[in-house]
C-alpha cells in the first residue's frame, strides 16, 4: 500500500494546485503513520531487526513528517483560511 502512495505521489508532481493533491496527501499520510506504527512495534518492542524494517520505519517517519507538515500548513480548502 506504501508502494502504491509513493508511486501516486510521483505521479501528483505534476500535479499544479494543492488542491489537486489534499485529498491524496491525507490518504498517504494515513497510510505512512500506520506503516510507522506497524515497523516501530515489530523493531523496537518485538525486537525483529531486519534491514527491510528499519528501511519502513526510517522511510514511513520521513514520509509521515512531512506530509503531516504540509497538510498543517497547506491543508485547508481555499476560503477557508488556506493557500
Amino acid at each position: 500500500m506504501s508502494l502504491g502512495y509513493t508511486l501516486g505521489a510521483l505521479m501528483a508532481l505534476r500535479a499544479t494546485t494543492w488542491g489537486e493533491v489534499r485529498i491524496f496527501a491525507a490518504g498517504s499520510l494515513i497510510a505512512f503513520a500506520l506503516s510507522l506504527v506497524g515497523a516501530f512495534y515489530y523493531v523496537v518492542i518485538a525486537g525483529v531487526v531486519a534491514i527491510g524494517l528499519i528501511v519502513i520505519l526510517l522511510a514511513s517517519l520521513i514520509l509521515t513528517v512531512g506530509l503531516g507538515y504540509y497538510l498543517l500548513r497547506y491543508g485547508r480548502a481555499p476560503g477557508h483560511g488556506g493557500n
